[in-house]
């Protein structure tokens, strides 16, 4: 990865107070990139996974796999446990 330094104070602002990824456009409307806070907020949070990955965990045999269903519902639980 490449590191840019930002020299402009009000573009230094604007990418500090991201909440959440967003998309940087030149002058002449076209897309320059695509920013991603440090400390972004999670709802928003995609993590970029190649086919060979995906293909590696759907054949991973090591578990427990545990349905989403279940997941949810213990995390409800936890919920209601701390208040």
């Amino acid at each position: 990865m490449t590191d840019v330094k930002i020299t402009d104070p009000t573009l230094a602002t604007t990418l500090r107070q991201a909440s959440e990824p967003m998309t940087i456009w030149g002058p002449e409307g076209v897309v320059i990139g695509y920013f991603s806070p440090a400390k972004p907020s999670y709802r928003h949070i995609a993590i970029p996974l190649d086919e060979e990955e995906l293909r590696r965990r759907e054949q991973d045999d090591k578990g427990p796999w545990i349905p989403a269903e279940q997941v949810l519902a213990k995390l409800q639980e936890l919920k209601k446990c701390t208040g």
